[in-house]
Order: C-alpha cells, then structure tokens, then sequence
C-alpha cells in the first residue's frame, strides 16, 4: 500500500539495542535503534509480543523499566534467543511491531494485498501492524430493510490481517448504511471470528474470503439492530457515548460535535429539570429516556468512526463502543412506543 514500507529481520535478542527516552508529560518512551542507526518506536504491540514469546505478564513494568526487563530475559535465554522482529514505516512513522518466532508463519503485506485485491477487498488500510478490508459475504450483495422503518443496509464483514506475524487473522461481522455510507462494524468477541493459518497462510486467507458467510452471525447482528430501533437510549447510554467522544481526536470541531450530539439526544438536565445530568447516580441514569433512540446512537458512533475520526484507533474505539452496546440488553430494551423516522446524516458532509 501507498507509504507503507514493512521488512522483517532475525537477529539474536542479545542484539537488540533497546533506548529510553522521556517524552511528553514526563513519560518514558521506549525505542529500538537498528543496524542502519534509524530508530523505531516500540509499540505496545512489541511488548505484548514480547511477553508473549516469553511467558511473563505486562504487570511486569509496573515495576521494572523495559530495559531491565529486556536485560533479564537476554541474561536468561543467553544463546537460545533468536527472535524475528517486524519493522513498520508508514509514511514516515516508525515503529518496530511484534516480536516472534523465526519458525511461525508471517503474511506478506505485497502479497496480502493481491489476495484481498482477488476477493474484492475494498477500503485496504494498515493500522498497528495489521491490514484492513471488507468484503461481501458468499452470495449475499444484496440490501436489505431493517424493521419498519425502511432503513436499508448491506451485509459486509472486515478482515483484520497481522503482517507481523503476531495472532491469527480475524473477520468482524459489519452492515453498511447505505443512506449515509457508515460502516457499523461489530467490534465485539461476539460477532468475530479467527481464521486458523497453517505455514502456507494463503490459500487459508482465500478460501476464508470466498466462503465466510454466518448467516447466524448477521441473522443476530440484525436483530440487535431492529431492536435498538425500538429502544431509548437511556441518560447512562448517551453519557458513554459522550464521554468517548470527549476523548478521541476528530477531523472536525470537537465543541460542534459535542454540541450536535447533544442536540441528538436531547438536554438532559432540562428534561428533568436538573443542575447537570451528572448529579443522577448510574442506577437512575439508567431508567431515565433521552430523547433518542438506541439506534440513534449506533449510527452517530458509526458514522463519526467511518467519516470523521481522525485515526484508525479512534474509529476502532466506537466500533468497540458500538460492539459492546449491542452484545448486552439495552438498559430500556424494546421499551418505546411507536415508529419514528430516523435521521440519514447528522454530520454535516459526512462524505467529503
């Protein structure tokens, strides 16, 4: 892909030449210099990997710096620490991802990139060492209605493919609003499945592509849907939802998009006629209606994840709000009266 340079070196763990720095607010960063004398950000990924590889827990730097914990290990494994480690430049930014077994398989971005190009892939991205698509499930482009209110969407699943050789490829189940273009991806345990690669990871990857389906996946992911149309979002919902929009980073005003997203849901502390919405324990938060629906939620969260969130990570954390909304009961769950018409677009082009 455009501005993404991956390449894969195995070197014994002694040969890691891992730095330190302080950076921003006084927190140490952690940086890996390579034989070239370039330096690469150690991801969390890296860490992960490397407790992994290693059998110890993360809770391990609460205590001890990165570079003691690396001295450790090396003096332990000494001449049995042969490790392939993963080198990301995407567009200028570099950062060393996951630490691995030479042995296990690794996919090949270049190569990845022409199977998912055969299976139809659309919308490729990289995002923390892994590459991004989605796709049509077998047999099913065609759209459907959502409940009564002829809201029309499309079936899609998202493939998340690690090029660092770190973890299993995984698909989430996802629906396209078709009035606005949002991409609702489930984001949960609930509606992912794991792909199983052997050393050939391949024909593993085409043959997923080509066959996924879950008809009970999407028959489930459909019913959560219709019944968060059929739902008020309770005064508990919508601060979740606020609160995480407080805190992510937007290729928009972040004071309009709070101010719209109030406008969606209502003002609370007038409906109620309160001080501000927070002097109401979580209990009480959690009977009380906003002026929305559920549903309203999932496609302001939806929408802002797939046309204004400034990073992948940011888009991934209101697919994972969205995700985990939606695997549990909503707090009024089928609680309200009547159909209404539901809004297309609440951010001014959303598209452009």
């Amino acid at each position: 892909m455009k501005g993404l340079a991956v390449k894969y070196e195995t070197l014994g763990l002694q040969d890691l030449e891992i730095g330190a720095r302080v950076g921003t607010f006084g927190r140490r960063t952690s940086f890996l210099k390579v034989s070239s004398g370039d330096e690469y950000a150690c991801s969390q990924r890296f860490w992960g990997s490397f407790c992994s590889r290693f059998q110890i827990s993360e809770t391990v730097f609460n205590y001890f710096s990165h570079e003691e914990v690396m001295k450790r290990i090396v003096d332990v494994v000494k001449g049995d620490g042969q490790v392939r480690i993963c080198l990301v430049d995407n567009e200028g930014k570099k950062e060393v991802m996951a630490l691995t077994n030479p042995a296990s398989p690794v996919i090949n971005p270049a190569d990845l990139e022409l199977v998912l190009k055969e299976g139809k892939g659309t919308d490729l991205s990289y995002s923390n060492g892994s590459i991004r698509s989605n796709h049509f499930p077998k047999g099913d482009k065609d759209s459907f209605v959502l409940g009564a209110n002829t809201e029309t969407f499309q079936r899609r699943f998202m493939m998340e493919s690690p090029i660092d050789g770190y973890g299993k490829p995984k698909v989430f189940l996802e629906m396209l609003r078709e009035v606005c273009s949002n991409g609702a991806v489930a984001m949960s345990p609930s509606f992912r499945t794991d792909i199983t690669i052997g050393k050939n990871p391949y024909p593993m990857l085409r043959r997923a592509i080509s066959s996924f389906d879950n008809e009970d996946g999407f028959a489930a992911l459909k019913s959560r849907f219709t019944a968060a149309q059929n739902s008020p979002a309770s005064i508990n919902e919508c601060l979740q939802l606020f609160h995480l929009l407080e805190k992510i980073t937007v290729k928009m005003d972040r004071a309009k998009l709070l101010e719209i997203f109030k406008e969606v849901t209502g003002n609370v502390a007038n409906m109620y006629g309160l001080a501000n919405e927070n002097v109401l324990s979580e209990k009480k938060q959690r009977v009380l209606p906003s002026k929305c629906r559920v549903y309203d939620l999932l496609n302001f969260a939806s929408e802002v994840a797939t046309h204004k969130a400034a990073t992948t990570h940011d888009a991934d954390r209101l697919h994972a709000f969205n995700g985990d909304i939606i695997t549990r009961d909503y707090d009024l769950e089928e609680t309200a009266k009547g159909k209404v018409k539901f809004q297309g677009r609440f951010l001014k082009a959303s598209n452009g």
